[in-house]
């Protein structure tokens, strides 16, 4: 017993050599390819051609055949045709329509393998081909295109990672891919791992890493979109890096007007020093020595923000500026820390002095 079959084996169609009937327990032992032997239920082989291999080889000649076959059947016509009198039709039958009624048993198998792979015309129950109908082909057509979409842009995607540049009008879907490698950068096995995005990483020729983690670092730095001294743990504390949009729209036009000068002490008689270097842009406190007292200057950062809430609300929330060898996060927007709150040479500011 040497009969060519089709088998449906983990899920695929496999073109087969059966070596013994149906046993008792209904387990039937099979070859596949030249040498790999299994016991499969009898339900799993689908079609059995009559004919039996001659050679061990035979079998990988039969699959090539059938396999081409299978490329070129379009099953689309036959549904058209079949959907207007037919509820369900045999894989012989669809053959018939498609090869002249010729029932060769390489297109019948080659029907088989069609219907299994794409789904989409056919529903298969058993051993019949049930039609689908019109809303059913064109909500799966509808989702295979979306999932082509999503494969294309996702090779797209790995393209760019893998020639260190990226394309500037990424789709949704690319950024939702990039924010997940950044969390997974960021987080490691705390952050979510879709499948896609495992099959994203997979794609990553560069950098390659068996540490996930570290093979999304890595590609992410080389792109520009993390450094290779990113501050992961401020992101970690989510610590803002940036202020709020509202924030800056508030500041426009902000500025030390004269008001927050009236009913101060005027020292600016007073020759003034801050202890900072050459590089530092927010100087918000200073000395003076008057004969035998030492004054201490600390910018008066109320009197400048008392009309702005969101601008204390946000310094609150951050409690500190941080210093860090790659930068700085400062602890209000610029325009205050570094312009008019900085006790800049030959400007008024004003002050707590003590």
């Amino acid at each position: 017993m040497n009969e060519i079959v089709l088998a449906i084996i983990n899920g695929n169609p496999t073109i087969c050599v059966l070596l013994s009937a149906e046993s008792e327990n209904g387990n039937p032992k099979v070859r596949i390819g030249t040498n790999k032997e299994l016991k499969i239920h009898s339900s799993k082989i689908v079609e059995k051609s009559g004919f039996d291999a001659q050679t061990a080889n035979e079998i990988q000649i039969v699959a090539k055949d059938i396999k081409e076959i299978s490329s070129n059947i379009e099953l689309e016509d036959v549904w058209r045709t079949a959907s207007e009198t037919h509820s369900s039709l045999t894989a012989k039958e669809i053959s018939a329509l498609l090869f002249d009624k010729s029932l060769d048993y390489k297109n019948t198998f080659a029907v088989w393998m069609k219907a299994l792979t794409e789904q989409i015309y056919f529903k298969i129950k058993k051993q019949d081909f049930i039609v689908n109908d019109k809303e059913t082909v064109q909500r799966i057509l509808s989702a295979k295109k979306k999932k082509q979409r999503e494969n294309d842009e996702l090779e797209e995607l790995a393209e760019s990672f893998n020639s260190g540049k990226l394309h500037k009008n990424l789709s949704k879907r690319q950024l939702e891919l990039i924010e997940g490698l950044k969390k997974l950068a960021i987080y490691g096995s705390k952050s979510d791992k879709s499948p896609i995005l495992l099959r994203f990483i997979e794609q990553l020729k560069i950098h390659k890493n068996p540490d996930k983690r570290r093979t999304a670092f890595d590609n992410l730095a080389n792109v520009g979109i993390l450094s290779h001294n990113e501050p992961t743990e401020l992101i970690k504390s989510e610590i803002p890096r940036v202020f709020p949009e509202e924030i800056n729209a508030d500041l426009q036009g902000i500025n030390s007007s004269e008001r927050v000068f009236e009913h101060r002490l005027d020292l600016t008689m007073l020759e003034s020093f801050t202890i900072d270097d050459e590089t530092t842009q927010d100087r918000d406190d200073a000395f003076s020595v008057d004969k035998d007292t030492i004054w201490i200057h600390i910018t008066d950062m109320a009197s400048i923000i008392k009309d702005h809430p969101i601008v204390d609300a946000e310094a609150k929330n951050r409690a500190a500026s941080l210093y860090l060898p790659e930068l700085k996060i400062p602890m209000l927007p610029k325009v205050i820390s570094e312009k008019i709150g900085s006790l800049n040479p030959g400007e008024n500011r004003p002050c707590l002095s003590l």
